[in-house]
C-alpha cells in the first residue's frame, strides 16, 4: 500500500513571478532615491539658509539633485568656489575662513535620521506591490 500527498500551488501574486518582481522593485527604488534626492536638497538649503553669512542665489540655485545610472547625485554643478564654501578646498586650510561644513551636516543628518524615515515609509508600499495590491 502507498500513500501519496500531491500538493498543487497557485499564486498569482508578483512575488512569484521573477518578471514583475523585479519591475516593481526597480519602480520602487526610483521612488525612494527620488525621495532622497529631495529631501537632500531640502537638508543642504537649510544648512545654506542657516549659516551663509552673504548667500549667493547663484550658488543655491546650482544645487542639484540629479539622477546618474543607478545612484542619485546631489552636486553644485561644480561650482569653483563650491570647496572653499564647504571648508573641504585646498585654500581654507591658508585662510581664516574655515568653511560652513554644509555638505558634511546635509549628508549626516540624511544619513543618520531622515534616511531611514525614508524608507520606513516607503517599505509599506513596496510591500503591498510585491503582494499585489
Amino acid at each position: 500500500m502507498a500513500l501519496g500527498i500531491q500538493v498543487e500551488v497557485v499564486a498569482n501574486s508578483p512575488l512569484f513571478d521573477e518578471r514583475r518582481a523585479e519591475a516593481i522593485i526597480d519602480s520602487w527604488l526610483v521612488d525612494v532615491r527620488a525621495s532622497f534626492g529631495q529631501q537632500g536638497l531640502s537638508e543642504l538649503h537649510f544648512w545654506m539658509d542657516q549659516y551663509f553669512k552673504n548667500p549667493t542665489p547663484y550658488y543655491e540655485t546650482q544645487v542639484v539633485a540629479q539622477n546618474m545610472g543607478e545612484d542619485m547625485v546631489i552636486h553644485d554643478r561644480g561650482i569653483i568656489y563650491g570647496p572653499w564654501l564647504d571648508g573641504s578646498g585646498s585654500r581654507n586650510a591658508t585662510t581664516r575662513f574655515k568653511g560652513y561644513a554644509h555638505w558634511r551636516r546635509a549628508f549626516q543628518y540624511l544619513n543618520e535620521t531622515e534616511g531611514p524615515q525614508i524608507l520606513d515609509r516607503h517599505t509599506p508600499d513596496l510591500i503591498n506591490r510585491l503582494k499585489g495590491n
